[in-house]
């Protein structure tokens, strides 16, 4: 933490495998009362190309874990090569919303351009529409949602498609 200059609470978790490791750590980080609320995982590089089946397993695994303790689930792509120091002159955050939670995955893009790299950033939300939905309503309903949490964003309809 301290190389690279984050401040926060270490917990450290020592298990037998990697599978149990995430679910004791999952289930017993906080500071007291303070629990945490969501859990921050890499996406897992190179899983098709991966002989080891294990790999793709544990991600599996910590998304049930996740799911199962109500936890908020961020995966990150890429985060190997996300800048830290360097302001990028241009780029888009994109967030994908699936799961309508009221607000706080809008939060983090947010918080994300509080922070020098990352402020001339755009941002653009993704959300899935089903066949049965009216893409044109989500989009003016979710660019309302933006607006009142004032939030400036461009809004992308995704429309599912039948493959029958």
């Amino acid at each position: 933490m301290s190389a690279e200059k984050t401040k926060g609470f270490c917990h450290v978790v020592v298990s037998s495998n990697q599978r149990d490791g995430i679910s004791h750590l999952v289930q017993s980080a906080g500071l007291g009362g303070m629990k945490h609320n969501s859990v921050l995982m890499a996406w897992p590089g190179n899983w098709r190309q991966s002989n080891d089946p294990q790999s793709w397993k544990n991600f599996i695994e910590t998304v049930r874990e996740t799911t199962a303790a109500h936890l908020a689930l961020l995966v990150a792509k890429n985060v190997d090569s996300f800048p830290h120091q360097e302001r990028l002159s241009e780029g888009t955050i994109d967030v994908w919303w699936i799961v309508h939670d009221g607000g706080m995955l809008m939060l983090l893009p947010f918080l994300l351009r509080q922070h020098k790299v990352w402020r001339k950033c755009k941002m653009r939300i993704f959300t899935v529409a089903q066949l049965d939905d009216n893409s044109i309503q989500m989009k003016k309903d979710l660019q309302m949602f933006l607006y009142h949490l004032r939030l400036n964003a461009e809004v992308e309809v995704v429309e599912m498609v039948s493959r029958n």
